[in-house]
């Protein structure tokens, strides 16, 4: 009865998405940041159970399904539906009332965005056989009453009713809170069979890619307005070095990175006055690499325009990090 297979991770922007897998996996993977739309590309996190007859559950992050108007946006778009039409189980994350006055409301309203994702989430489910969908209400830490989830559940249970979801689940993915419940109900949806990766397996991106990942957050992090939308990160460099010490072998890694923007305005206020800000998102992202690769890290930034990039689609598989 051992179980296997792939979960898509999915929803609208800002959800806690990327929270969820990170949380799941007891480590940071996917990057993070209050503002919508931080992640782009699908991330795939493997998650073994050891409980029971065990499983491996291969979860995939995806960035937000949304109404796309740009380049970017659309191909952002199209990797979450890849992912959810190569899924056999579909976890649909939705973020619970956060308003007192939606906390309070007898009856649950779904919004026009939130109609967009379980469309598209309904139609995968019905073209795909066999693909199940598991639902999880995030941020349920924010209630001020447990009892205002009962409309949510019912409404939710309605509008999902042609895709037929196994479960709802009520989570916090920040503190952890359900994800346990969460995930037995995932393992049942699996179908059964053999591992898919190693069980020693993290993830399949590379750590250079992850990499420039970090630096792209604290893009995310540390700039206002568009600024993180129109930046992108490519890593020119990553050099593993051995140095030999008086304490024998040491590594580290040595980092050149081109981040890329579209304006000189945004340029101007990516590089900071007197280069602050760019030695600062160097700094943190630089911490941020050690955590992940384990050695010192040595990472150098130099910043670019080319202008509009957004818009043009070959622009955005070259600078966007799509496969």
């Amino acid at each position: 009865m051992h179980r296997a297979g792939f979960c898509a991770i999915l929803g609208r922007p800002n959800v806690g998405k990327s929270t969820l897998l990170n949380h799941v996996l007891g480590q940071k993977l996917a990057i993070v940041s209050p503002k919508p739309q931080t992640t782009r590309n699908r991330i795939l996190g493997v998650h073994n159970v050891t409980d029971g007859d065990g499983a491996q559950i291969v979860f995939l992050d995806t960035p937000g399904i949304h109404r796309g108007r740009s380049p970017l946006n659309r191909t952002m778009v199209n990797e979450a539906l890849d992912a959810a039409a190569n899924a056999d189980v579909l976890l649909y994350l939705f973020e619970a009332p956060q308003t007192a006055a939606d906390q309070l409301a007898e009856h649950f309203e779904l919004g026009p965005a939130e109609r967009v994702v379980i469309q598209e989430l309904t139609a995968v489910v019905q073209r795909k056989a066999g693909a199940k969908l598991v639902v999880a209400v995030n941020k349920v830490d924010r209630l001020r009453d447990r009892r205002a989830l009962l409309p949510v559940l019912a409404g939710l249970e309605a509008a999902l009713a042609a895709a037929n979801p196994l479960a709802l689940v009520p989570i916090c993915a920040r503190t952890g809170d359900g994800v346990t419940s969460l995930l037995a109900e995932i393992e049942k949806a699996l179908p059964e069979g053999a591992d898919v990766y190693p069980e020693e397996m993290l993830t399949d991106r590379a750590e250079r890619w992850l990499a420039a990942e970090m630096v792209r957050e604290q893009v995310f992090l540390l700039c206002d307005k568009e600024v993180p939308y129109g930046a992108a990160v490519e890593i020119e460099v990553f050099e593993e070095r051995e140095r030999d010490t008086a304490e024998g072998g040491r590594r580290d890694i040595f980092i050149e990175a081109a981040l890329t923007v579209e304006r000189d305005s945004q340029k101007g206020i990516v590089v900071g006055k007197g280069g602050r800000m760019i030695k600062e998102i160097g700094m943190r992202a630089r911490e941020e690499i050690a955590g992940l690769v384990g050695c010192p890290v040595h990472l150098k930034l130099r910043v670019r325009v080319e202008a509009g990039w957004t818009e043009r689609a070959d622009a955005v598989r070259r600078l966007g990090g799509f496969s």
